[in-house]
């Protein structure tokens, strides 16, 4: 397999006599790109890294972002809020071969990535879909069209990914509306709030090739 040098990374480094107030900015050839998905970190740039209570660090190249293990491990995640996608509930979005599943922060995955996109979860669900795309709005994209369902942090699917956002939604809301006891209640609630909370603001920023530099 033939490698490609990076041409420029982005990350930060700890905090060193030269470097008192430690920021994301660019640190030159820090590694090469094995491929679009993978990427390998000089060891010299990896004794430089800043490391979170996790034990990892976000490296950005080539208009994607990494999460680096301390052993030099990596693995590409969801570009969101100017920085690698945070985990929730335990998890986070990664990408491969152009579709989203999910990792733990050892950097296993853990339902492998065979979605055209998905949400964060959210009281044990996330909402997927298949054959959706993404539309510009400013400096934001939306996830529109396709097939959309949820899952749970098994990888099973609790709804089927037949629907269009809009039906899903009135899927989760014709579960509420027609559930009688308090617990089942309390349930079909989690799931109405995993809906209401893509829903209503169902945008995803995507990373594009002009990152901005020494973001805090």
């Amino acid at each position: 397999m033939q490698s490609l040098m990076a041409e420029e990374c982005i990350y930060t480094a700890k905090q060193s006599p030269g470097n008192s107030y430690p920021e994301r900015c660019p640190q030159g050839e820090c590694g090469k790109l094995l491929d679009d998905d993978n990427f390998q970190i000089y060891q010299s740039h990896l004794d430089r890294s800043l490391f979170s209570k996790d034990g990892l660090a976000q490296v950005f190249v080539e208009g994607k972002v990494f999460y680096v293990s301390k052993d030099g491990t990596s693995a590409r995640v969801h570009y969101f809020d100017n920085g690698a996608d945070y985990f929730v509930e335990g998890l986070t979005r990664t990408i491969s071969k152009g579709k989203y599943g999910f990792m733990d922060d050892k950097l296993n995955v853990v339902i492998k990535p065979v979605y055209d996109f998905v949400f964060p979860f959210e009281k044990g669900l996330a909402v997927v879909c298949i054959g959706c795309s993404f539309l510009q709005d400013g400096d934001h994209t939306m996830v529109s069209g396709g097939k959309w369902g949820a899952i749970n942090k098994k990888g099973e699917i609790v709804y089927p990914v037949i629907y269009t956002k809009e039906k899903l939604y009135k899927k989760f809301m014709n579960t509420l509306n027609h559930t009688n006891s308090a617990d089942a209640k309390s349930g079909a609630a989690d799931k109405l709030r995993v809906c209401q909370a893509w829903h209503v603001a169902s945008e995803v920023q995507v990373l594009t090739p002009g990152i901005r530099r020494a973001e805090g």
